[in-house]
């Protein structure tokens, strides 16, 4: 039994060594000017799209959540131009890049056991960066990065809500019920033999688990996200409802919802009344 574990975990964890084919970006994400920053093997933003040429997913998450982890650590006061175009497109990349993908197969791997919540925990950090760090200008011009950050928070939001499931847990439940009537199924008809079938309800629980954890932490972090967001827009576009509301919808918010958004974000207060109009 000791023996079959450890096979198990192993190949956990050489399957995040596979080559894959190149991630696809979300198309309707807006990439930042400079693009002559890709062509540097040195910069950061380099390195993050070859991994996503090179279909390494999960390498990228990792490398994005260390280069993000440094902000905290830079001085404000000495950040080059460079530093400030390259901290862009990895913001990019980070709301452009998609969410780490369950194997629907029973018996499937997953390819990213490791870093079960890396992609959601990567993204969450990108929008606490962009809502509070500040605004640096690229050549002079702030109402560019201004935008693009606008824009790439909106798309981080959009997909953490959209990938948030409140009937999780009953689907979850159902899906185990459909999982050991297969099992029996297959030890029935001998295709299976004992330690076959406790590997597989392993991997199969594991997955499960997997599935629960990513959606507690949207659901936990959703509003804290909306908070940072709100907080970025308001100090980005004061008085601005149009440009406000429009950020608000392509994060997927209807006009009917962004009156209880303000609420349990901001509140009502004399600089958010005429979000309310």
């Amino acid at each position: 039994m000791a023996r079959i574990i450890i096979i198990f975990f192993s190949c956990l964890a050489g399957a995040g060594l596979v080559l894959g084919t190149p991630v696809k970006l979300a198309p309707d994400v807006p990439s930042p000017p400079c693009p002559r920053i890709l062509k540097s093997p040195e910069n950061m933003a380099f390195q993050l799209n070859t991994l996503l040429e090179e279909g390494k997913l999960e390498e990228f998450y990792q490398s994005a959540s260390r280069e993000l982890a440094k902000i905290d650590d830079e001085d404000e006061q000495v950040r080059d131009m460079e530093r400030i175009q390259s901290r862009l497109w990895v913001f990019y990349y980070v709301a452009a890049a998609p969410f780490f993908q369950m194997e629907e197969k029973p018996d499937e791997m997953i390819s990213w056991s490791h870093s079960r919540l890396l992609d959601y925990l990567t993204k969450i950090s990108a929008v606490r960066h962009m809502a509070y760090s500040r605004n640096d200008a690229i050549n002079g011009d702030t109402v560019i990065p201004t935008i693009l950050r606008a824009e790439y928070c909106a798309r981080i939001i959009k997909d953490m809500r959209l990938s948030y499931d409140p009937e999780s847990e009953k689907k979850q439940q159902k899906k185990g019920e459909e999982f050991m009537a297969d099992s029996r199924n297959l030890m029935n008809k001998k295709k299976l033999d004992f330690l076959q079938l406790q590997r597989r309800e392993r991997l199969f629980q594991y997955k499960l688990s997997t599935a629960s954890k990513r959606n507690d932490m949207v659901k936990n972090n959703i509003q804290l996200l909306e908070e940072d967001f709100i907080a970025m827009l308001l100090r980005s576009f004061p008085g601005n409802a149009a440009k406000i509301k429009k950020y608000l919808k392509q994060a997927g918010y209807l006009n009917k919802e962004i009156p209880p958004l303000l609420d349990r974000t901001a509140g009502r207060t004399p600089k958010t009344a005429f979000l309310y109009k």
